[in-house]
């Protein structure tokens, strides 16, 4: 595994093993697109949008991973440093190249997400909100995932049994998730650790590296992207392929939800050049929220899933 160190006046390139005993990247990643705050010229913060494997504990092991958005505020007196790592995330942006930065011992953070807001209504039974939030340790990620999915579409109703959920001093699992159910996006401070290193696998496409393995294998959700602004009646859901050649012979599952959790499912569907698309039949209401996820599916295999979550205009 190849790994190029990008910077602000050079370019250095180090090779290392896949195979090692601590790895002290804090957080692999695909870079769909960033943010800056106030302005690009002299920013002081940033999001960054796309697919993110973060470390777990020492060692080599990482999260899978899971799409979001990371926040961050630039380091006191390390503001030139800061500025030119964020401008190496805006040169990978929306490419698919799998970057690396940040400590493992150093970088505690939660993937943040844009919440399915349920329509405003009455408050959910206080019995089922205290059972999901029993299921964000569930043993079973499928449970812990439409847990998380079912609290998120209850907004601000919910946030009070969720913060004293944390308060109970939770397990990690359950905590991550319910860090990230109560979060306020106040930003997170910028984790200055490796730099921001492009990872060269060979061709970029062959590794059995879990965190980089992972993230070849997700595809990205093109349009509409997390938490952008969409019209009423159809819209078309657009993903970009995944860059991992094991599974050239993809198809694609897509999925749409509205905040009440009705659903509509695609037929797998053959990739297309570079990007694959879907029409679901279902019409956005005005001032709504809509979550998409996607995956690649070959025979028994399928990847991790990649979602978004979009608001229509009114």
């Amino acid at each position: 595994m190849k790994r190029a160190f990008y910077g602000a006046m050079m370019l250095a390139i180090a090779w290392v093993g896949t195979a090692k005993a601590s790895d002290p990247v804090g957080i692999y990643a695909r870079v769909d697109r960033v943010s800056m705050e106030p302005n690009e010229e002299t920013p002081e913060r940033i999001k960054i949008w796309g697919a993110f494997s973060m470390a777990a504990g020492r060692g080599d092991s990482y999260q899978t991973p899971e799409c979001g958005y990371l926040y961050f505020q630039i380091a006191s007196g390390q503001e030139k440093q800061c500025r030119a790592e964020w401008a190496d995330f805006k040169r990978v942006a929306g490419t698919g190249q799998v970057i690396a930065f940040g400590n493992r011992y150093r970088t505690k953070l939660a993937i943040r997400t844009v919440p399915l807001q349920a329509s405003k209504g009455p408050a959910a039974d206080p019995q089922k909100i205290a059972h999901w939030i029993a299921d964000l340790d569930s043993d079973q990620f499928a449970v812990r995932e439409k847990a998380t999915r079912e609290l998120e579409k209850q907004g601000e109703s919910a946030r009070p049994a969720l913060r004293k959920a944390l308060e109970n001093h939770p397990k990690p699992e359950a905590r991550k998730r319910l860090e990230r159910l109560t979060d306020n996006d106040r930003p997170d401070p910028y984790p200055l650790g490796v730099g921001v290193m492009k990872i060269e696998t060979g061709t970029n496409y062959d590794t059995d590296y879990g965190p980089i393995k992972g993230l070849l294998e997700m595809p990205a959700a093109v349009a509409p992207g997390d938490g952008s602004l969409e019209a009423t009646g159809k819209i078309n859901l657009v993903a970009a392929n995944i860059r991992d050649r094991r599974h050239t012979d993809s198809q694609y599952v897509f999925e749409i939800e509205d905040a009440a959790g009705t659903k509509e499912v695609s037929p797998p569907i053959p990739a297309g050049d570079q990007q694959t698309k879907w029409s679901p039949k279902m019409e956005l209401k005005a001032g709504a929220h809509y979550a998409w996820r996607v995956r690649a599916v070959q025979g028994d295999w399928k990847s991790p899933v990649c979602r978004a979550v979009f608001i229509v205009k009114g």
